[in-house]
């Protein structure tokens, strides 16, 4: 029986280096050419960004082809474009692709042609134009997608949705092998490193590889385009910048290093059209802004890279369920970094359509037995919360709301300034990822820690930290609805329930429960 060094050391050459196992009879024949499936996203009028993956073992030809069509049997091809595989980078191919044969707010299909082989149909809509009249939008939320804790039913379930494009708000990855702290761990990964958690590039690669060879997130994939921001564990859990508090590797340039590494996984393998360099860990543009129609506009800000430390420390016990130092409140600190805050209340231009902020952890206060949750949040950055509360409510928007991740919850409620609710929040919970009560550091029953949370943060509307599954957006003239949808993520055979539907008013910017 082959042991676990071998074991790795096989499936890292066999991913990598496959050329090296020509005598091992693989017959590239028999082989899928699309092992991790295909991809859209960031939307434009007139363009798309696609992507795929070609299986190492078939790889013998640089040159892949894809095409894009307004009839799915291809009998009208708009747009072919010839692109590289760039083995250095997964083997992937992504195509920026702009045209002005592609109409906006119109659905079209796509394949990508390796040699003689076809991948499977995909579909898209582009973005409207900025003046276009759009009557509705229809939108899904996702994030939190822990291979290891679930199946990925979620995604099984949310590919039948009749949707326009899904949001994802982060933790695509998870940078570990598997939940050491989770109660159910249905899946575990084997790093080529041999580590727990990644330590390099070919780690990185390995888990988007191991994560896309899911059927039902290929499938999600492969109806809708993308729209993607990350958080924390497509690098390092609970990182700022370049630091990772969690991780073994505490030397500073190899922290440096690792982040880059991430940064260019993520880029690498996911439908981003974004600003991207390799030489600085902080070269990239995550944050960014898509406007649809004279409707929406959606915007997305990246609260990883550019962060100031935790306030009270970087042990667990000064992130989690903590009273306060102090430093909680201090000016100096930041979640967005000057730049972006500069470029987020920028955004913030046009008061007769929706605004949506893509937002990807907690901003409302969060508190249990008088102590804060996490410091992770927003709670741990309080005074930039204060100034854009304070914007939001001295420019009297009111047709605005936030579409929050990472608290692996539904949660509904108002973050307050002085008292007074200011803007609705929506919080979906985690895709497949623990739920609250199984990752906070004490033993505590579901339904009394929602119970408890209700009664001391009256902000909150409603909390359920008891389930997965993702959110349902739409988007009206005079008002928005949000559904939370769960997903039994261990029996595909239920059904998705609606835990709760809300509707948000865009004279008063309230919402209510319908």
């Amino acid at each position: 029986m082959i042991n676990r060094r071998d074991f790795l050391k096989l499936t890292f050459i066999s991913t990598f280096y496959p050329h090296i196992l020509t005598s091992c009879g693989k017959k590239a024949e028999n082989l899928q050419t699309f092992p991790q499936g295909i991809a859209s996203g960031d939307p434009k009028p007139n363009g798309i960004t696609l992507w795929t993956r070609i299986n190492p073992y078939v790889f013998d030809k640089e040159y892949i082809s894809v095409e894009i069509s307004n009839r799915p049997d291809f009998s009208d091809i708009l747009v072919k474009q010839t692109g590289k595989i760039e083995p250095s980078k997964n083997y992937t191919a992504k195509f920026y692709i702009t045209s002005e044969e592609l109409l906006p707010w119109s659905k079209y299909y796509y394949r990508f042609i390796y040699k003689d082989k076809k991948s499977k149909t995909g579909t898209f809509k582009t973005l409207p134009d900025k003046n276009q009249n759009v009557e509705k939008i229809r939108f899904a939320v996702l994030n939190c997608q822990d291979y290891s804790t679930g199946n990925f039913f979620t995604h099984k379930h949310l590919a039948e949705e009749n949707i326009d494009f899904v949001l994802f708000l982060g933790d695509y990855i998870y940078e570990y092998s598997y939940d050491k702290e989770a109660k159910k761990v249905l899946r575990e990964i084997y790093l080529p490193s041999g580590n727990d958690v990644a330590s390099d590039i070919e780690d990185y690669y390995y888990l988007y590889n191991t994560y896309k060879s899911d059927i039902y997130l290929q499938e999600v994939h492969r109806k809708f385009p993308f729209i993607a921001v990350w958080d924390d564990h497509e690098y390092a859990n609970d990182c700022y910048g370049y630091h990772a508090p969690d991780h073994f590797i505490k030397e500073e340039q190899k922290l440096k290093n690792l982040r880059i590494q991430a940064n260019k996984a993520w880029f690498y393998n996911m439908p981003v059209n974004i600003p991207f360099s390799e030489t600085s860990y902080d070269s990239i543009k995550v944050y960014r802004s898509f406007q649809f129609g004279n409707l929406m506009k959606l915007i997305l800000t990246d609260e990883r890279l550019f962060r100031s430390e935790h306030p009270c420390g970087e042990r667990k016990f000064q992130r989690y369920l903590i009273k306060g130092c102090g430093n909680e409140k201090s000016p100096g600190r930041t979640m967005l970094g000057e730049t972006q805050l500069d470029w987020f209340f920028n955004q913030l231009d046009n008061y007769q359509i929706w605004t949506v902020w893509a937002n990807p952890v907690s901003f409302m206060e969060l508190k249990l037995n008088d102590y804060y949750i996490s410091f992770d949040s927003w709670d741990g950055y309080q005074y930039e919360r204060e100034k854009i509360l304070f914007k939001i409510k001295e420019e009297n928007i009111k047709n605005m709301f936030i579409l929050t991740g990472d608290l692996h919850s539904f949660v509904s409620g108002y973050p307050r300034l002085d008292g007074e609710n200011v803007v609705p929040e929506f919080i979906t919970t985690s895709a497949t990822s623990s739920n609250l009560n199984e990752i906070l550091p004490i033993d505590i029953d579901v339904s009394f820690l929602e119970e408890l949370i209700l009664l001391e943060n009256k902000h909150i509307k409603y909390f359920n930290s008891s389930t997965n599954g993702y959110s349902i957006i739409e988007v009206y003239k005079d008002y928005v609805d949000i559904t939370f949808k769960s997903v039994d993520i261990l029996n595909l055979k239920k059904n998705v329930k609606i835990e709760k539907k809300f509707r948000i008013y865009s004279d008063t910017g309230e919402f209510k429960e319908i």
